[in-house]
């Protein structure tokens, strides 16, 4: 159970903030449950009401700075997303958008950056779908990684790319950052 004052994630709303846990005394909400009043850090105006006990919610723990870290740190291992039918893609980006963590927003991205880099090179378009989940992805995933790391959402790009090269750097033999 989450407490007044965290920071969550909740679905296409993104962040929130904790500001109450009630039971509302609103017409049509069941005043036998308790609800989260979540504030989403981008509208701060909205309020949404989501029952404590809810299990069709999918709300986590937004990340910690040293949990954000390890997630860029662990770009060069995450796998791209295989997808045999390009019917299923969509079906398959959804389903890992309703899973909502960081790891499968990282793996869309990276599928999805690798494809537009080779359709791209041979002269071919960026599909209006893969563009579409690309950024809802980067979105999702800078919004989260910039306020557990204290960046600006529009450096994040430039952040992690640096990141990673510094990664892959240290990893290669006879460089001196190996040794640091």
């Amino acid at each position: 159970m989450f407490r007044i004052n965290d920071y969550i994630i909740y679905g296409d709303n993104g962040i929130c903030k904790i500001d109450d846990i009630c039971i509302p005394l609103i017409e049509g909400i069941d005043t036998n449950r308790k609800y989260y009043v979540l504030r989403p850090v981008n509208t701060a105006r909205s309020k949404i009401y989501i029952p404590v006990d809810s299990d069709k919610a999918v709300i986590r723990k937004i990340m910690s700075y040293e949990e954000a870290m390890e997630l860029i740190d662990s770009i060069p291992s995450i796998e791209i997303i295989k997808i045999e039918n390009e019917k299923l893609k969509v079906s398959t980006y959804r389903y890992l958008f309703h899973k909502n963590n960081g790891k499968d927003m990282l793996g869309i991205l990276k599928t999805l950056y690798l494809k537009r880099e080779k359709r791209l090179k041979t002269g071919k378009k960026f599909s209006a779908s893969d563009e579409r989940y690309f950024h809802m992805a980067e979105e999702h995933l800078y919004n989260e990684l910039s306020f557990s790391l204290g960046i600006k959402k529009e450096d994040m790009e430039n952040f992690i790319a640096e990141r990673v090269r510094y990664l892959e750097a240290a990893q290669t033999p006879g460089n001196s950052r190996e040794r640091e």
